[in-house]
């Protein structure tokens, strides 16, 4: 049940959707830790793509936990249905998060290229940050969520730009064999599509946000 504004006052809200997508986005941030640790030659991309890996599970329990609970009426400023999405947003954004830095570790990337290195860090502060921003949904900060999404939205066009400037240097280096070439341009392109989840699951937590704000 969704309270309206000017009621609310009058209904103890129910905190505990908000509880379990807090916790969830608390994975996304460490995913996205995991990944800028590897482009900082902290670990490996193996080490890091076997943290994120760890953490999945973890996510699909608590997306459990909050299909269960949304069965139930509750009083809360944020519809069902976008509680629902949210949970589902970062489950799907953690499992392409596992798959990008996958991708480097079967691939046998040791060592980012400058490309891909700006690419993966793009998508880890992404991470970072938009996990960050989810706390503030339910502390009702929505016109900062909108805020901060304008800048979210400027580490994607970066990592595009990253993904495309590498692009072009991979095919336009001389001498490269086709499978070389072909394992880049792999990884290249499984970072690019978490990327894009991750900014679709912005725009997601952005919209929930102005019909608030």
């Amino acid at each position: 049940m969704v309270i309206p504004r000017f009621l609310r006052p009058l209904f103890p809200r129910d905190d505990r959707p908000g509880s379990i997508l807090e916790k969830q986005a608390l994975l996304v941030g460490e995913a996205g830790r995991a990944i800028v640790a590897f482009v900082d030659g902290a670990c490996t991309a193996e080490s890091a793509a076997t943290v994120v890996q760890g953490l999945e599970p973890h996510s699909s329990i608590l997306v459990h936990q909050l299909e269960d609970l949304l069965r139930h009426p509750l009083a809360t400023p944020i519809a069902t249905e976008d509680l629902h999405d949210l949970g589902l947003a970062l489950d799907d954004l953690l499992e392409q998060a596992h798959r990008s830095i996958r991708a480097a570790a079967v691939l046998g990337i040791e060592e980012p290229s400058e490309g891909l290195a700006n690419q993966l860090r793009c998508l880890g502060e992404f991470l970072q940050r938009g996990a960050e921003l989810v706390p503030l949904l339910f502390a009702g900060k929505y016109v900062e969520i909108v805020d901060a999404r304008r800048g979210l939205r400027r580490i994607e066009k970066a990592a595009h730009k990253a993904y495309r400037d590498a692009l072009s240097a991979l095919f336009l280096t001389e001498g490269m064999s086709a499978p070389t070439m072909l394992r880049e341009k792999s990884v290249h392109d499984a970072v690019d599509d978490a990327m894009r989840w991750a900014d679709e699951g912005a725009d997601l937590l952005a919209r929930v946000a102005l019909k608030h704000a």
